[in-house]
């Protein structure tokens, strides 16, 4: 019994110690060197005043404290919005919108696409950026991406095996002061496909050069004969990059919708403000507002596909549900039987020992 539970601790220890060696194998850090450019000195990213044409190097320090070699491929790129209404400041020119004026992107250069780092050691690698010669009302955003080159025959679906990655925000600005923001709603899509666990699909565009905060998407859809209300959707704490769109998805969340006609009302907020006029349903204000309304028609066809698709995943949530607890009770009958049978050997050394006690009197 001894043996037994020696083994488990050993087991556990040396699991838990190959998962720290091997993560502190496979890490890499990165330093941004700030120039005198920078607006905020306290700021972990770059947030740039510079003049219509002026050019500025950005040095960043790639270090490896292991004890391994590593690889890093490094990229530059515009920053988009993506599906799930966050910014994501490296992507590629050819998601930008097509309200943007210059893609910060196509300003930047990389010194160096890759770099190998031995053991202990460091590097550099310089970004050079050139701002438009034309005059600019509001932000340029970007970013560079450091991402660890991994090795494909070694990946996968363990935790271990994934790769360090960094991204560091570039914004350049010609002036301090900065245009607001504007949300508009471009294209409903009403997801003809059946498309699993949605609803259907909006475009939304933040037209500005400015960075549009706090976005709250409300939406309510109505039976379009009685107006009553079938379904509510709502998703906060989103942000949209500048001059940039994200498709907005309403998935059903597990809820069945009947074939028939609707109408969908999304309610945009963006901006808190405790001053702001506008009110959401939890009572936050914001400063800003956006609506839009549009017709619903589900199918029979459309509405089985995606009931039964709900179904089949709630099915699937449960049984793994189910598989989580009835492992969860084997453990715990294995570690008391564990411990009845320590305690049972242990009463019958007790007993043995006594036998023999009384025998030798």
């Amino acid at each position: 019994m001894k043996k037994i539970l020696l083994f488990l601790i050993i087991f556990f220890i040396i699991v838990v110690d190959r998962e720290t060696i091997l993560a502190k194998q496979t890490e890499f850090y990165v330093k941004p060197t700030f120039t005198k450019q920078q607006i905020n000195k306290h700021e972990n990213y770059y947030d740039l005043l510079l003049s219509p044409g002026q050019s500025q190097k950005l040095v960043f320090e790639i270090v490896n404290p292991t004890s391994t070699k590593v690889s890093v491929n490094i990229g530059k790129g515009t920053a988009i919005t993506t599906t799930g209404g966050s910014v994501n400041y490296s992507g590629s020119s050819k998601y930008v919108d097509s309200s943007i004026d210059s893609v910060i992107g196509n300003h930047m250069s990389v010194s160096k696409t890759s770099v190998t780092l031995d053991p202990n050691t460091k590097t550099q690698i310089t970004i050079s950026l050139k701002m438009p010669s034309k005059s600019i009302a509001g932000i340029l955003a970007g970013g560079v991406s450091f991402t660890e080159v991994g090795n494909p025959n070694n990946i996968s679906q363990n935790a271990i095996n994934s790769r360090v990655a960094y991204t560091y925000a570039i914004l350049a600005r010609q002036r301090l002061d900065l245009v607001q923001a504007n949300l508009n709603f471009l294209k409903y899509n009403p997801n003809n496909k059946g498309q699993k666990n949605q609803l259907f699909s909006l475009k939304v565009q933040n037209d500005k050069p400015s960075f549009l905060n706090q976005l709250e998407i409300v939406v309510d859809v109505k039976n379009k004969k009685n107006a009553n209300t079938v379904y509510n959707y709502k998703k906060k704490m989103m942000q949209m990059a500048p001059n940039s769109n994200f498709l907005f998805s309403v998935p059903l969340n597990g809820k069945t919708i009947k074939p028939g006609r609707y109408i969908a009302t999304e309610t945009a907020y963006y901006s808190k403000d405790a001053n702001g006029k506008y009110i959401d349903s939890a009572g936050t204000k914001f400063k800003y507002k956006k609506t839009y309304t549009h017709q619903l028609y589900i199918s029979p066809k459309k509405a089985k596909l995606i009931n039964n698709t709900q179904k089949k995943n709630r099915t699937k949530s449960m049984v793994n549900f189910w598989m989580w607890i009835i492992s969860g009770i084997m453990l715990v009958l294995a570690t008391i039987a564990m411990i009845l049978l320590f305690l049972l050997n242990r009463q019958h050394r007790q007993l043995l020992f006594l036998k023999k006690d009384i025998d030798s009197k």
